[in-house]
């Protein structure tokens, strides 16, 4: 029993292959809606290496409409702040992969007691299919010689549904100032 990219491409390639058989016309998109909206939800102690869930077959290719709404970590790995300001900012660009949505709350909690987002409460009136938003973050350092590692999460409210997302950044001072 092994675990990683290695083992999961094989298995997200092929039900992405079968979306494509079934519907020749399909977006990519609405592939990775599909994706998502189908997932098994994963056990919250294995959040750092899945980005919320585990792919099924069936469910994916069942799915309805919806909308999925999610934030984009891809390269979000590391933050710089100047000692100077002592805070951190960044963009987190939240995507709508499938049906057009309505109102979409944002809420950004921190799991490190040492940084404190200076805004943790974010809306958007609607976000359309394949659209995305991008929020302008800005954190707070509370204590110069803390731990470098940031865990956040990402709780999205949309239609009814509540999402949460987990994701870690490493701050790093700038040398410069």
């Amino acid at each position: 029993i092994k675990s990683g990219t290695s083992q999961s491409a094989p298995h997200v390639s092929a039900v992405i292959a079968m979306l494509k058989g079934l519907y020749p016309d399909i977006s990519e998109n609405e592939i990775l809606g599909r994706l998502h909206a189908g997932q098994l939800a994963a056990k919250k102690s294995s959040y750092k290496f899945n980005l919320g869930g585990v792919v099924k077959l069936d469910s994916a290719l069942q799915a309805k409409q919806q909308s999925v709404v999610r934030p984009i970590f891809k390269e979000l790995d590391r933050v710089i702040y100047k000692k100077s300001s002592m805070k951190v900012s960044f963009e987190l660009p939240i995507k709508n992969y499938w049906k057009s949505s309505g109102g979409v709350q944002i809420k950004l909690e921190s799991e490190n007691s040492n940084i404190r987002f200076l805004k943790s409460s974010y809306s958007f009136s609607s976000l359309a299919f394949g659209k995305e938003q991008s929020l302008s973050v800005s954190a707070k350092i509370v204590s110069d010689n803390a731990h470098s590692l940031f865990p956040f999460n990402v709780i999205i409210k949309e239609g009814g549904k509540t999402k949460s997302y987990r994701h870690e950044v490493i701050v790093s001072r700038d040398v410069k100032g």
